[in-house]
This record gives C-alpha cells, structure tokens and sequence, in this order.
C-alpha cells in the first residue's frame, strides 16, 4: 500500500485481488454478491488507518446483516483533527503548539527554590490529570512568579490538553484582551475575538499584570466584568503574572482579587530567568559558527 496525499488523508487503493482476499479470509461463508459488496469496501484504504480495521478506518460486522462501525483509529484522527482546529483557533503562540509538561525545567538556583518548583509543578500536573473536571467546576489557576521561570510554558501545556478533550482554549494577553475589548465597540472583527474570549471553555491571559493602566480606570472595570462573567458562567482562567493575588488588591481592586481568589488556586515559580541561559547558548553558537 502507497501512502498518497498527507492533507487528504488517502491512499492508493488497492488491488481488487488483495481486496478479494481480505473478504475471502475474513467471510468465506458469505454468498458471492455479499463477498462482492464488501470487496468493494476494502478497495478504498487510508494512510492513517490501522491494521485491525485493514487500512479502512472503518470495521465490518456481519451477523445475518451487514453493519459497520467506527475503528478507533479514525475517532483518534478525528480528535486530532477537531484538537488541530480548535488549537488554530486558539491563538497559542505556535512555538508552545507541542509543548510537553514532562520537558518543563526548573530553574530554582538552590534546593530551596527547587523544591518550591517542584511543589507547584505537582499541582498543576494534577490539574492536568483531572482537567475535565477541572473545567466542568471552573477551578483555574493563577502562575506567579519572575520572568522567565516558565508560567506560559505550563499555561500552553494545559491549553494544549484542554483542546485534545475538544474543548475551546483562547490564548491572549492582558494587554490585548483589553485592546479588543474596547475596539469592539466599533470593529466587527475585534467585537467576534472578544465574545469567543469571554465564551471559551478555557482563557489563557498571560502577562496579566503588564498592561497600561489608564487614569480612567476603563481596563479595571473591563477586567473586573470579563471576570466576574466567566466566574458566573462557570468557565476558568489560567493566569500568569509577576505579580502575586495579593498584588491585584492594589493593581486592579479588592473585588478583583477576591474574584481570583475564588476562581484559582495560587501556583508559584521562582529561579533564575531560563530566557538568560538560551541567550548565552545562542552566543557560543554563534561564536562556534553555528
């Protein structure tokens, strides 16, 4: 079998004497125009389909009828395929598309600040392990910590898992959740990107606390209602900030911080900015000609 065009998910098929075999082997007790029909079937083969189901994605059941039904391979290509919509749709940066929790680093500069790491890293991998219900009871969580101790990095890997159950995730930043907030009371476009913010099963707001806060307040009160309306709609947010809850008593408003209170579950990082490592990396790459 010649696999064919990868975007089609199809194949060369195959002969009609390898298709004849397959029913000869699997049905030799049905009558001629049974093992015709059903050769037929076995004509037509997939690149992504398995053995158990010969390349069909698509099992045969004969009893006294013929039915069929599903193979698990092809619900599994069709939850790759709804987690890779869902995902484009997500905005996550496309370097944090395959990120694996299991590669995360710690980079606590001492065994105090490991062992934090390593604390909080639990947490959140048991908020990965129960994410359905996670979500179905609108617990989210709130990563603080200095730049570069990798909040986004384990808040795109719950993104990633969350649309893998097929479930909405939309990845912004504070600062632009608040940008299209208020263009959309003018713009179509930045109006539909916030509605499908606020509705989305899951929200990635990243960098919460690096937004400008204006002397009108408008990005508080933005906050304050997009918050209090996932809160009501039972929908969670994943957070990062260099800032802690408490900080948001001060930042935005004590009911704020109430709200996230009531939303997350506080996950600390702490160590030496990772960022600082790569860069020195790319330097003696640079300096050894590639």
């Amino acid at each position: 079998m010649t696999a064919g065009n990868q975007s089609t998910g199809s194949s060369m098929p195959r002969t009609r004497q390898e298709a004849e075999k397959i029913v000869e082997a699997k049905y030799s007790n049905l009558s001629e125009r049974d093992k015709l029909v059903l050769a037929n079937h076995y004509l037509h083969t997939k690149e992504w389909a398995c053995a158990n189901c010969h390349q069909t994605g698509t099992l045969i059941k004969v009893d006294g009828s013929v039915r069929t039904a599903d193979c698990i391979c092809k619900l599994i290509r069709k939850r790759k395929l709804l987690a890779d919509k869902l995902r484009s749709e997500s905005n996550i940066p496309p370097r944090y598309h395959d990120v694996d929790m299991r590669k995360w680093v710690n980079v606590g500069r001492n065994d105090v600040e490991k062992n934090i790491n390593d604390e909080s890293y639990k947490v959140v991998e048991s908020y990965v392990g129960s994410l359905s219900n996670m979500i179905s009871k609108g617990y989210g969580l709130y990563l603080t910590g200095p730049n570069g101790v990798g909040k986004t990095y384990l808040a795109c890997c719950i993104a990633n898992k969350t649309v893998m159950l097929g479930k909405t995730v939309k990845y912004y930043t504070m600062a632009v959740i608040i940008q299209n907030e208020i263009r959309g009371w003018r713009d179509d476009e930045a109006a539909i990107i916030a509605r499908g913010i606020k509705k989305s099963d899951l929200l990635i707001i990243d960098d919460l606390d690096k937004v400008y806060k204006t002397a009108t307040g408008i990005e508080r009160a933005l906050f304050d209602n997009l918050l209090r309306e996932r809160l009501q709609g039972n929908k969670p947010c994943i957070f990062t900030s260099n800032r802690t809850i408490k900080d948001a008593y001060v930042d935005f408003s004590p009911h704020v911080a109430s709200m996230l209170q009531e939303h997350c579950a506080e996950i600390v990082l702490v160590g030496q900015d990772h960022r600082q490592v790569l860069s020195s990396d790319i330097r003696r790459s640079i300096l050894n000609g590639g």
